[in-house]
């Protein structure tokens, strides 16, 4: 194992004092963890640190800055619409500079006149240009050779099974795509 050799030389407490150290800073996360599990995430962490010399200096914050479902084009399809159509992704992808850049600005985040600084030498990013794409505006052409693929692929792997799935395609275009049916092979 690579941890007590980023250790040696180290007295036997250094290395469980930062184990402590990690299990205590990630508290939370530790204990909501599989016990068979949460010793080995702290050891992955702290081997991290120990390589990266980042096990002694001073506690730091991690902030993550991500956007909501309501805020992604690209959410539909368990965020997998951007693959249909690139306008989605280019949404998505505008929207993640104009969120850092209102992160970097709230007041009081960083120490005094921080926020005031750093906004004056922060690019202007445009936004998004539209609200929230939806699946129903994607291209119908792009929309029926996903599914078609779907069902082609999901087919193989029934077959590989023992079975096979109908040809759900009339069904689909008859009812608005949610429709499909299993039959035994």
């Amino acid at each position: 194992m690579l941890l007590p050799a980023l250790f040696a030389g180290a007295s036997p407490n250094t290395l469980a004092a930062a184990r402590t150290r990690l299990q205590n800073q990630f508290a939370a996360d530790y204990q909501n963890m599989e016990p068979q599990t949460r010793d080995t995430w702290i050891d992955a962490i702290l081997t991290l640190e120990r390589a990266a010399g980042l096990d002694e200096t001073d506690e730091m914050t991690i902030y993550s800055i991500i956007a909501s479902d309501a805020e992604l084009a690209s959410a539909d399809l368990e965020a997998f619409a951007g693959f249909f159509d690139r306008r989605y992704r280019e949404h998505d992808y505008s929207g993640g500079p104009a969120q850092g850049q209102a992160f970097l600005r709230t007041p009081g985040l960083f120490w005094a006149g921080r926020p005031a600084a750093l906004a004056a030498r922060v690019r202007a990013c445009a936004g998004p240009q539209s609200g929230r794409l939806k699946l129903a505006d994607m291209d119908p052409g792009v929309r029926a050779a996903v599914r078609d693929a779907f069902v082609a692929r999901a087919n193989e792997i029934m077959k590989q099974g023992g079975c096979e799935l109908a040809d759900c395609r009339a069904d689909c275009a008859g009812n608005g795509g949610s429709g499909s049916q299993a039959q035994a092979g």
